[in-house]
């Protein structure tokens, strides 16, 4: 009898003690994401410069984030392609925020802008620490790919892809000088979270390029203290969205989409958190892809996260509960 109840015994408390082992591991998990991402003290962007930099200054996310940014006392060059409005934004922030402006205006549709050199030469004295690059266009309205024209095509690829890289060109020598800056490159759901985006394919496909050119710029300059961020919203109120929103065959999505002054305090609390990239950097070409991050959605802290080593970790940032069931995913980078 005893020597049958042994065994059984010995089962029983493998058992037990592979459960509390599972239970603690849940637990310490649990309590890291609480103090992560509701506790842990916010930073402070000033660190990274006085100056920050916002192309698509004068519409939609680009607008908010300029409004925030001149919030907390951070001085702001604007970019755009229409000076009327690029002063109108300057004076409204100068006046309502005290703080300092300058802009640029570039069409970064036109092939003949030299974006990194107007960049360099409008910075060169500025204390200049964070770039938002914001600036994107997408189809006219849903298409297939056959049907599409050529310079929707050519633009797309001209905005999305070269004015990204260039605009990132431009900065990156102040930032090595000064060894420290963060890059926020403004992606797509389309992207980043969704499967597939059909009718929506070249615009998906250069948002594709803005995620994995984020991904290999924060490994390969990692160690030179510049911080690279990716943020994909979803559905916003933009004047991109405007023909999404107005098709009749894809039924009203209007209130999936979320308004951008509300959108602007997540991507914001999120600018300069510590995230991304493991300590080996090549696994993290392979693991924590994008459809995954779905399952683990969490709040953003308010302000800013600390710096909290190099770990690789992936936010995601939903919008109030009451506004849109579809939420932002930051994929950030230090």
């Amino acid at each position: 009898m005893l020597g049958d109840a042994a065994p059984e015994a010995v089962a029983a408390a493998l058992l037990s003690s592979l459960g509390a082992i599972f239970l603690a591991r849940f637990a310490l998990s649990f309590f890291n994401a609480i103090w992560r991402y509701f506790i842990r003290p916010g930073k402070d962007l000033k660190v990274y410069g006085k100056w920050a930099i916002v192309t698509g200054a004068t519409d939609g996310i680009g607008k908010a984030l300029c409004q925030e940014l001149a919030k907390r006392r951070i001085n702001v060059v604007l970019i755009s392609r229409t000076e009327s409005r690029l002063q109108e934004l300057s004076s409204s922030l100068e006046d309502k925020y005290q703080i300092q402006t300058r802009y640029i205006v570039l069409d970064f549709t036109e092939p003949s802008e030299d974006v990194c050199r107007k960049v360099r030469e409008a910075t060169s004295e500025l204390n200049l620490g964070i770039l938002v690059n914001n600036v994107g266009m997408s189809y006219p309205h849903a298409e297939f790919l056959d049907l599409l024209d050529e310079k929707t095509i050519a633009d797309i690829a001209q905005v999305n892809i070269h004015g990204t890289t260039q605009m990132i060109r431009g900065v990156l020598p102040k930032f090595l000088e000064k060894k420290r800056g963060a890059v926020l490159n403004v992606g797509s759901g389309a992207a980043t979270v969704l499967p597939s985006d059909p009718l929506y394919s070249v615009y998906a496909a250069s948002k594709a390029y803005v995620e994995q050119l984020t991904r290999s710029l924060a490994v390969e300059y990692k160690d030179k203290g510049i911080d690279f961020q990716l943020q994909a919203p979803l559905y916003v109120a933009t004047k991109m969205a405007k023909n999404l929103t107005n098709r009749p065959e894809s039924g009203d999505v209007r209130p999936f989409c979320l308004e951008a002054d509300r959108l602007r305090d997540g991507l914001y609390s999120l600018l300069g958190a510590r995230v991304h990239v493991e300590r080996d950097p090549q696994p993290s070409l392979g693991h924590h892809r994008p459809h995954e991050a779905q399952h683990v959605p969490q709040y953003p802290q308010e302000g800013l996260q600390e710096e909290g080593g190099s770990q690789q970790e992936q936010v995601m940032c939903p919008p109030p509960s009451n506004t849109s069931p579809l939420w932002s995913a930051a994929l950030c980078s230090a």
